[in-house]
């Protein structure tokens, strides 16, 4: 089945963009490594994001993310509330995205990526890359706190493509 992007997803899309660029200008020496970057911190963000939005408190569940704009916009478009299941998601594998050093000299944040899935509140699956990186001021942040909207990361590349890598590291394998 095609993926057709609705004028809501491609505004999110967009406005991850925009974070990622922001994000990448704004990179700082001061900042750690994706490979630092334990699954036990990256997990506790992912907890913590699940018992925000269990609370239903939207300001704390932003906070935990890299742009409030970006996480208030997806969850409006992901359900509100509705949308969130009391069952915490599962992890079902971890990645590793790398910085990426760009041409120009910018460069694009990398992070540690949890693959969560569950059935979120309305009854609809998802798969997500939820990604955890240091954005050089708050420390540790979560790409979008929205953990199930079912989307993936990856850098691109200077010509448009995709960097994007399958997940195909295992829970246990990361273990």
């Amino acid at each position: 089945m095609p993926l057709i992007l609705t004028s809501n997803l491609k505004i999110a899309a967009l406005l991850i963009g925009i974070f990622l660029m922001s994000a990448s200008l704004a990179c700082s020496e001061s900042r750690r490594s994706p490979e630092s970057i334990t699954i036990e911190e990256a997990t506790a963000i992912l907890e913590n994001a699940h018992r925000h939005a269990v609370d239903s408190n939207l300001t704390e569940l932003c906070d935990l993310g890299g742009s409030t704009l970006s996480c208030e916009f997806t969850w409006r478009n992901r359900g509100e509330w509705d949308a969130v299941a009391h069952e915490p998601p599962t992890i079902a594998g971890t990645r590793l995205m790398p910085d990426v050093k760009r041409e120009n000299g910018n460069t694009s944040l990398g992070g540690l990526v949890l693959i969560v899935e569950g059935t979120d509140g309305i009854g609809n699956e998802y798969s997500t890359d939820y990604l955890i990186f240091d954005d050089g001021e708050k420390g540790l942040v979560a790409l979008n706190p929205i953990y199930w909207t079912g989307t993936s990361v990856g850098h691109s590349a200077s010509d448009g493509s995709s960097t994007a890598q399958p997940n195909s590291t295992s829970a246990s394998e990361s273990n």
